[in-house]
C-alpha cells in the first residue's frame, strides 16, 4: 500500500521503506522514481485524482506523469471494494481509498471510475463505499453517499428513505 507524506516541498509517495514518487508544489509534475512499478503508478494515480492527468512519459525507464493545476478540495469520498461471496470472493478485491475532490459531482465521477477500473458489481460495494464527506476547518462531516448506480443522496435523503422503507415493511410481519 502506498502512503502519502506531505513535506515542506510537496508530497512524497512511499511503499514500505521505498520512495516511489514525488509531487513538488513548484512544478506540479508527478515524478515516479526508477524503483516505481506498474502497481505503484496505478495506485498513485488513484491517490492524485485532484489533478488532470496528461501524457505519460517513460524516458530511459523513468516514469513521469504531467499533471494539471492545483485545486481547492471541498470533499472526500471513500472507495472500498469488498469481495462478493456469491462469486467466491472472500477478501477485498481492490485497495481502500479516501480521495479528495471538488464537490459531489466529482465524487460521483470518482466512484464510477473506481467501480469501472476494478470491474465491480453491486455485491462488491462495502457499507463505506461511496460515502461523501465535506472538509471543514477542524474536521470533516458526512454529507451523503454515492450509490452503485451513481446516484448521490444527502444524509437527510438517506434517512428519509430508510424511514419510509421501515414504515412500509414493518407491517409485513
Amino acid at each position: 500500500m502506498i502512503t502519502t507524506y506531505e513535506t515542506k516541498d510537496g508530497f512524497l509517495f512511499r511503499r514500505g521503506e521505498k520512495n516511489v514518487g514525488r509531487l513538488p508544489y513548484t512544478s506540479l509534475k508527478l515524478q515516479l522514481l526508477l524503483e516505481a512499478t506498474g502497481e505503484d503508478i496505478e495506485e498513485i494515480g488513484w491517490l492524485t485524482p485532484e489533478f488532470t492527468a496528461g501524457e505519460v512519459y517513460k524516458p530511459a525507464g523513468k516514469h513521469e506523469i504531467v499533471l494539471g493545476p492545483k485545486r481547492k478540495f471541498t470533499h472526500e469520498v471513500t472507495l472500498h471494494a469488498c469481495g462478493n461471496p456469491d462469486f467466491g470472493q472472500y477478501a477485498d478485491i481492490a485497495p481502500k481509498k479516501i480521495v479528495r475532490c471538488c464537490g459531489t459531482d466529482e465524487a460521483v465521477k470518482i466512484v464510477k471510475d473506481y467501480q469501472s477500473h476494478y470491474d465491480m458489481g453491486g455485491g462488491n460495494c462495502s457499507l463505506e463505499h461511496g460515502v461523501v464527506w465535506e472538509l471543514g476547518a477542524a474536521r470533516r462531516k458526512k454529507v451523503g453517499a454515492v450509490s452503485y448506480n451513481g446516484r448521490y443522496q444527502t444524509v437527510a435523503e438517506i434517512k428519509a428513505s430508510k424511514a419510509e422503507h421501515e414504515a412500509k415493511y414493518s407491517k409485513i410481519k
